[in-house]
């Protein structure tokens, strides 16, 4: 039997190397199987073993014709074919036909698996029992007729039988187990009948020519993915009996219209009726108490949605990307929701409405709050022009206003605390905004993605601008940092790139990764004196930034800080050598670096990442002549050795004194005269050399 089964592995020369591993699979089952029988025995064009204890009647274990139109024998030598074996009849390709005897009461696993010219078969009534597989692949298979005699069709039993155009199950079926028809591409019509009471997971998967389907009312559930990418499928009945739709049971069934869920089902399961593109209306009934995640993602036909009493939570993305939605009812019973995502990507959404007698949640003009409207949940992406948040309010919800395309002003009032993270997330049209005096928290990515937002003022109560939270405000000219914010984090400003210039105040300690990544228009940057750190790529290919002051506070600067930024000609530092990473002025390849004398270990650094580093030392010259007053004001000459800039800062008051530049002069030529016309309008003028 050995022998046997490993001649016919070899038989189809144009066998794949899937078949062959399969074939191993099969083998060994077989062989665990043939282990408690007697030994393999020749008959014609079958080898059969003597079955035991009944050593009346034999099993059918492999078929060795040339294919065709098969006949099974009732009979061998005397004995009653009662059993096919495991893989008996597995990868006979040239078997058009097989007639199986009534004597046959057995079919075990995988008999006919890849018989791929196996056009129909009639099983008898007096088979019982069939294993799980047996016309697996057999994909030239157009009819089969199923006996009352069975209970169960079998695991993966008719999988990818890719031409089988429709089955008639028998009443006596109570099971349709996992993957029984999966992959049926040519499969028009099933009926199931009111005996069965389980259909697997996976049952109908990918049947993509079924176009409709009765589930009885003796079935209890539609397990996960039962007819998942069902394409063609127009028209469901879920039966009386159904409690539950598992997870994608309808997912993708592209051509499904509308869907009546019976009042026996109490949870819909999550993605059950994703990417369903078709379907236009569904009826939630009160039974149910959870729609799980993406439950109708991307159902873009669907229109309205009523949420029953029955509902407490609504998962993440159950709606989501639902395009065509204008307008969502909610019930009583609702107690939790995704808010950030459940409604996401329902661009055409104009309102949402809560039943006044839901204890958690209310609506005021098609906008979603908590109970006594402390909070802002919500507000549905259609919601067009202007809004003023209630005063009511004091906090905005995690992705309360995201995707509020039609958008143009938000008015904040000044009892909001708090804006939660994306709260206004790509709120492309979004110009104004107005944020209350009241805020101390704005979240990450609040305003990431507000295209055409021009101008933003940050109170002084907020101590940190989050990750993201003006990342990609293609238009923001304009932004006043208060001196309360102590933490720019990551990426908070990158690609802004109609930004100019930017003042961090004294009161910032860290300014984040990237956090001016590709500002390719700002020119201007002034580092308070409180900064510390700045992290890495946080000014990356700011292309038109020229120059730069480090102030002496800092102690660190990260990897590939200030790369690409190939318009910085000068950069001047106030304080010792700080700690850096690699790649700090890569490709920025004119910058000349500057530093002070008597700051520690400058002298150590010629170079930094390639470029030169030179002492800064202007000299006021009192002796050439040049120091005193002139024609045309009070004046003197500067001398610089190197190259950079020399600002030329006055005062009136050294006690309390404020420095304010008065002129910034280029040192081409290592003299330059400067002149204050405007002296004699001071009864005391101070002057000293600063850096830019």
């Amino acid at each position: 039997m050995i022998g046997r089964n490993l001649s016919a592995f070899s038989r189809p020369s144009s066998q794949t190397l899937e078949n062959q591993i399969m074939k191993i699979i099969l083998l060994s089952l077989a062989l665990s199987i043939i282990a408690t029988t007697t030994s393999a025995l020749q008959s014609g064009d079958f080898t059969y073993t003597i079955n035991s204890p009944d050593t009346t009647t034999v099993t059918i274990t492999d078929y060795t014709g040339a294919g065709g139109a098969v006949v099974i024998p009732p009979t061998i030598t005397g004995k009653t074919v009662t059993a096919i074996g495991v893989q008996a009849f597995s990868l006979c390709r040239s078997m058009t036909s097989v007639t199986i005897p009534s004597s046959v009461t057995k079919i075990d696993s995988y008999a006919f698996t890849y018989c791929s010219g196996l056009t129909s078969v009639t099983i008898p009534d007096s088979v019982t029992s069939i294993g799980n597989q047996v016309f697996r692949y057999c994909s030239s298979l157009t009819s089969v007729t199923i006996p009352d005699s069975l209970d169960i069709i079998g695991y993966k039993m008719f999988q990818y039988c890719s031409s089988l155009t429709s089955v008639a199950i028998p009443d006596s079926v109570t099971y349709i187990a996992d993957y029984a028809f999966h992959s049926c591409s040519n499969l028009t019509s099933v009926t199931i009948p009111d005996s069965v009471t389980r259909i697997g997971i996976s049952t109908f998967n990918n049947c993509t020519s079924l176009t409709s389907v009765t589930i009885p009312n003796s079935v209890n559930s539609v397990a996960n993915w039962t007819f998942d990418n069902c394409s063609s499928l127009a028209s469901v009945t879920i039966g009386n009996g159904v409690t539950s739709i598992g997870q994608e049971a309808f997912g993708n069934c592209t051509n499904l219209t509308s869907v009546t869920i019976p009042d026996s089902v109490t949870s819909i399961g999550s993605k059950a009726f994703e990417y369903c593109s078709s379907l236009t209306s569904v009826t939630i009934p009160d039974g149910v108490t959870t729609i799980w995640g993406s439950a109708f993602q991307d159902c873009t036909s669907l229109t309205s949605v009523t949420i029953p009493d029955g509902v407490t939570t609504i998962w993440g993305s159950a709606f989501q990307d639902c395009t065509s939605l204008t307008n969502v009812m909610i019930g009583t019973g609702l107690t939790s929701i995704a808010a950030s995502s459940a409604f996401s990507g329902c661009s055409s959404l104009a309102t949402i409405m809560v039943d006044e007698f839901n204890p958690s949640y209310s609506s005021v003009d098609g906008v979603m709050f908590n109970k006594n409207q402390s909070e802002l949940i919500l507000c549905p992406e259609a919601k067009s022009g202007n809004y003023t948040t209630p005063s009511s309010v004091t906090s905005i919800g995690d992705s309360a206003f995201r995707n509020c395309t039609s958008l143009t002003s938000v008015t904040i009032p000044d009892s909001i605390t708090s804006i939660g993270g994306a709260a206004f997330l790509s709120c492309s049209n979004l110009m104004s905004v107005t944020i209350g005096n009241g805020v101390t928290s704005i979240g990450d990515s609040a305003f990431y993605s507000c295209s055409s937002l021009t101008s933003v003022t940050i109170p002084d109560g907020v101590t940190s601008i989050g990750r993201y939270t003006f990342r990609n405000c293609t238009s923001l000219a304009s932004v006043t940092i208060p001196n309360s914010i102590t933490s720019i984090e990551a990426e908070a400003f990158a690609f802004c790139d109609s930004l100019t210039d930017v003042t961090i105040p004294d009161g910032v300690i860290d300014i984040g990764g990237a956090a001016f990544h590709s500002c390719s228009n700002l020119m201007s940057v002034s580092i308070g004196n409180g900064v510390t750190s700045i992290g890495d790529g946080a000014f990356y290919s700011c292309s038109s930034l020229t120059i730069i002051t480090i102030p002496d506070s800092i102690t660190t600067i990260g990897r590939s800080a200030f790369e690409s930024c190939s318009g910085l000609i000068g950069i001047y530092f106030q304080g010792n050598v700080p700690s850096m990473g690699s790649d700090i002025f890569s490709d920025a390849n004119q910058v000349v670096i500057y530093y002070l004398e008597g700051k520690e270990l400058w002298p150590w650094f010629p170079t930094i990442d390639g470029r030169p580093t030179v002492l800064w030392n202007p000299v006021v010259e009192i002796g050439d002549g040049s120091f005193g007053v002139q024609t045309n004001g009070f004046g003197f000459n500067i001398t610089e050795s190197a190259s950079g800039l020399v600002v030329v800062k006055t005062c009136t008051n050294l006690t309390d004194a404020i420095w304010v530049p008065v002129q910034t002069n280029s040192m081409t030529s290592n003299t330059v005269y400067f002149s204050d016309s405007d002296w004699t309008n001071h009864p005391n003028r101070y002057y000293r050399l600063s850096m830019p």
